[in-house]
């Protein structure tokens, strides 16, 4: 193998290496008061409709306990959607999502619907802990139980964001201007020694 094609090679690889993305394991700890009917990631953060979305599954067996769902998502800003219904008291929704070293929580700063259309702050109703929910296991004492601002509402959309990793795209300008650089280079360097 010659050196130039070596060079070719070398060039080859840390074009790719600079552009791959590592996958990371993402826990969501959740339950909604009643039942949790869709959930549903995409990694379009403008429109969580709009992209194919993962759907996770329904949750209608019992609220008063925590349900896990761990994902491998590559790296990337990704939309959550929850679909609640309240069946009556109350509506409620509590959730934390892990990720490596981040966790997002249930909080008033997720957004809320009542026909996923029209979003709106997420109305907070208090801690994990709070009545007349009461703690649920597996889910920070810090997520707040989220609905829309009727606490009585049958239904609510309630949509969080989070990011996975570190979204790093290179210059393609750059990366060009190296490639051309060690081609030149190594055209030179053979021109030389012919």
């Amino acid at each position: 193998m010659t050196t130039l094609t070596k060079r070719i090679l070398l060039l080859g690889a840390l074009i790719v290496s600079c552009g791959s993305a590592n996958a990371e394991l993402i826990t969501i700890n959740y339950t909604g008061d009643d039942i949790v009917d869709l959930q549903i990631i995409s990694d379009d953060p403008s429109c969580v409709f709009c992209a194919a979305p993962i759907v996770l599954g329904s949750n209608s067996t019992d609220w008063t306990a925590a349900d896990t769902v761990v994902l491998d998502l590559a790296a990337g800003i990704y939309t959550v959607l929850f679909h609640v219904t309240n069946t009556g008291g109350p509506g409620g929704f509590l959730a934390e999502i892990i990720n490596g070293a981040s966790t997002l929580l249930t909080s008033a700063d997720w957004m809320a619907s009542t026909n996923s259309t029209d979003f709106f702050s997420a109305t907070s109703y208090g801690a994990n802990g709070v009545g007349p929910w009461y703690t649920i296991e597996g889910i920070s004492s810090d997520a707040e139980w989220i609905w829309t601002g009727d606490a009585r509402a049958s239904t609510a959309y309630l949509v969080g964001t989070f990011t996975v990793g570190t979204v790093s795209v290179p210059e393609p300008g750059s990366l060009a201007l190296l490639g051309f650089g060690l081609l030149g280079m190594g055209l030179a360097r053979r021109r030389r020694t012919v």
